[in-house]
């Protein structure tokens, strides 16, 4: 029981995607409630130090046990990668939540007319082109 609560936690810290530092950020479905959840825990859900000790401390009794090996090394590769990113100085940051200005959402779409010519089309094969 203990091991399905904390695998219910990790998969709520763990699914809202973060912003990139460059270039646009897509969210996942239903990833809102989480990424609110995350960015309300503050400190421990932001800061990549803190994953890095919580994942390393799941993933040491999962070792132990010859049924969930595998899962207590793929946690602790995990731990190791948010340890790399912690000494490079990244940090998770919250996609979706910002308020977007209101010019932003009354963009008019506008209408394309309808092409008067078809587009060029390639001569049949096989067809040889005799004029009479």
């Amino acid at each position: 029981l203990l091991y399905r609560v904390v695998a219910v936690l990790v998969f709520v810290i763990e699914y809202p995607r973060g912003k990139r530092a460059k270039g646009r950020t897509t969210e996942r479905k239903f990833q809102h409630p989480f990424t609110r959840f995350v960015n309300r825990i503050g400190f421990l859900g932001r800061n990549y130090f803190v994953r890095f000790l919580f994942h390393l401390i799941l993933c040491a009794p999962l070792c132990f046990i010859l049924a969930t090996i595998m899962g207590g090394l793929c946690l602790f590769v995990t731990s190791m990668i948010y340890l790399v990113a912690a000494f490079k100085g990244e940090q998770w940051s919250p996609v979706g939540l910002e308020e977007k200005p209101v010019e932003d959402n009354k963009k008019e779409l506008k209408s394309f007319r309808q092409p008067k010519k078809p587009p060029p089309r390639a001569p049949p094969q096989g067809i040889e082109d005799n004029h009479i």
